[in-house]
């Protein structure tokens, strides 16, 4: 190919025979996720391609399904622009089935067992954890369609770790009020035991009212998160100085629903 591109998201299939490489373009407006032979770097076949007139970015490998050779899971942006998972069949390079979570963006899998991908997603303030039954037939052939579960709920940024063995997860999340919660959760997900609910760390302390402001991006649709911070014994009548705090992105951000909405101490 050409000498001016990226070479990404390296992944082994479960065979040890097969490498997966994700091609991106000097452009970045188009990819393909190429395999190759494990032992001579042969080129094998293009298993599919994407284009985008904008802009691409690949942050994830194929991640294949444990004790399969025939299945991965791949993560890219669907025509709404937002980020989902699709099942592909190595094998014919085929897409069988997407899924992720309406309106929201999916972020890490977690975990993957009793054909539940579990992943990590995000609204754009939350960040939560949601679980997908794949379905698959005796002889290991996948089914559509897939079916969806939101096991957080409590408004937050939550950082889950789930363990694969048994299912039980481990539930750590903060939100605006919040400092922070740990709750050992069962596979049917329930609060099995309380580790930690932690003190607010701030309460002898004034600070100002933080209060999030939502914008609408140039295409009308899109939300943008704003957080704007008073000073402590605000008064509506006196004029103060501000501080205005650019961020731009993306994979920078700062404002979201966790403790303190993201906000530094500084900025108080």
């Amino acid at each position: 190919g050409p000498k001016d591109q990226y070479l990404t998201n390296i992944s082994w299939n479960n065979d040890n025979q097969t490498i997966y490489v994700v091609v991106l373009n000097r452009e970045t407006n188009h990819l393909d996720v190429n395999a190759y032979n494990a032992a001579d770097g042969s080129f094998i076949k293009t298993l599919f391609s994407e284009n985008n007139s904008i802009w691409l970015e690949p942050t994830h490998p194929l991640y294949m399904l444990p004790n399969s050779t025939q299945y991965a899971i791949w993560e890219s942006a669907n025509a709404t622009g937002h980020h989902q998972y699709s099942l592909v069949d190595l094998k014919s390079g085929s897409i069988l089935t997407s899924f992720g979570i309406n309106g929201g963006d999916v972020l890490d899998i977690q975990a993957y067992m009793n054909d539940k991908v579990y992943y990590t997603w995000t609204n754009g303030l939350d960040i939560h954890l949601a679980c997908t039954n794949l379905f698959f037939t005796k002889n290991g052939l996948a089914k559509i369609p897939s079916l969806t579960m939101y096991l957080t709920t409590t408004p937050g940024i939550h950082t889950p770790l789930v363990n694969e063995t048994n299912g039980y997860w481990i539930d750590q999340y903060s939100n605006a009020t919040t400092p922070r919660i740990i709750n050992v959760m069962t596979a049917a997900n329930k609060v099995e035991k309380n580790l930690l609910t932690a003190t607010n760390p701030l309460k002898d302390y004034a600070l100002g009212k933080t209060s999030l402001i939502y914008l609408k991006s140039t295409d009308g649709k899109t939300d943008l998160y704003a957080r704007m911070i008073l000073p402590t014994n605000f008064d509506s009548t006196k004029k103060y100085p501000s501080i205005t705090y650019v961020y731009n992105g993306p994979h920078v951000q700062l404002v979201n629903n966790g403790w303190l909405n993201g906000a530094d101490l500084w900025q108080h």
